[in-house]
This record gives structure tokens, sequence and C-alpha cells, in this order.
């Protein structure tokens, strides 16, 4: 019964856009002042993106309320305090900036994924960057968890970041907030979220 009242709210979340609009809501708060500072973003291969994601890794905070409980942070301030513009967060600087900031900034980036579940009675969740490869050809995710596969289709990462928990649903969506997919029920099965080992090749 509980997870069926996470699934219905994730869904309201995602599928009505409430969770986008809330985080756009967020990040014009926080993150605008380092958008105008910043005269470009990075535009990185994926084992240079891996390398930040190690650097930075120690940088993850908790959210809290001063996120407005899970809003989405974007790619901009996290670029601050990787070039050293911004001090490093107290709080407030979790998977969903890693994520943002990967598919920002590395050519192999598809889109940002989230993953929400059930751990008992304990709802929990993670956000990667869902990326692509030529060589070899293989699906990757990557966050503050660094990069792990080589996976040959979304509905495995998803499997991947669940682990053993139960799954309340799945959203996808890119750096800037944009509704691609979701789902509380399935996982995905879209032709192009499956590798094409004859001719995948790098965004």
């Amino acid at each position: 019964m509980l997870r069926a009242l996470y699934r219905i709210g994730y869904f309201i979340g995602f599928k009505l856009r409430y969770y986008l609009v809330w985080s756009r809501l967020y990040r014009w708060f926080r993150e605008r002042k380092y958008k105008k500072m910043l005269t470009s973003m990075p535009v990185l291969n994926i084992a240079a993106t891996e390398s930040e994601m190690r650097r930075m890794a120690g940088h993850w905070r908790n959210d809290t309320w001063r996120s407005l409980w899970d809003a989405s942070g974007g790619p901009y301030y996290f670029e601050a305090v990787r070039k050293g513009l911004a001090q490093p967060p107290e709080h407030d600087f979790d998977c969903d900036s890693f994520a943002s900031w990967v598919d920002k900034a590395c050519i192999a980036s598809m889109f940002c994924l989230s993953v929400s579940w059930m751990d008992g009675k304990k709802p929990g969740g993670h956000v990667v960057a869902v990326c692509r490869t030529a060589a070899p050809a293989a699906l990757w995710h990557m966050s503050n968890w660094g990069r792990r596969g080589p996976f040959s289709s979304v509905a495995e990462i998803i499997k991947d970041v669940l682990g053993a928990r139960l799954m309340i649903g799945w959203g996808a969506f890119s750096w800037d907030l944009k509704y691609i997919d979701c789902s509380t029920k399935k996982l995905p099965n879209k032709p192009e979220w499956y590798v094409d080992v004859e001719g995948i090749s790098e965004r």
C-alpha cells in the first residue's frame, strides 16, 4: 500500500511535470548568478568526465529543505564549485547536481535518469546521467557514484541502480529539465535506448 502511494506521487511529479517545474523554480533562485558568472561550460569526453566525477565526489552533500526537498540542482552551480568560483557547499549538492552537470558537459551523455525505490518501508532514489559510447559500443551511467557499466539498455541501468530494492518509478529528463519519459510500472523498451552494436555513435 505504501509503495502504491509513492508510485502515484512519483507519476504525478514526473508525468504532470510538477517535479520539473519545482526544480526550475529552485534553480532560478540558486543558480542564476552562477550562470551569469560563467563565460563557458566544458565539453568533455566520457573519460575526462569520469575523472571529474571522481575528483568532485567528496563534495557530495545531502539535500535539505533549502533545496525544496529534493529539487534537481543544475550544472551552473556545480561548474562554479568545480572551477573554484564558489565555495564547496555544506548541504544540497547531491546526485542530481552531478548528473545534470554530466548531461550538460559530456558529449557522450544522452539524458538524466531518476530512479526511485523502496528499501523496506523507506523510500529513496538516485539520479544518474545515461551515456553512450561507440568503442566499446555500450551504455553507461555516471554520477557521484562514478561510472558504471557497460550495459546494453537503459532498463539494465535502472536494474543496476535499484540493486535489490523495489522500484517506485523512473523518469528521464534533460539537464535543462525537459521531460522525456517516465513510468511506475514497467522498464523502458524504447529501441533507441538499446545499444546498436553495428551503428552506435557518440552524441
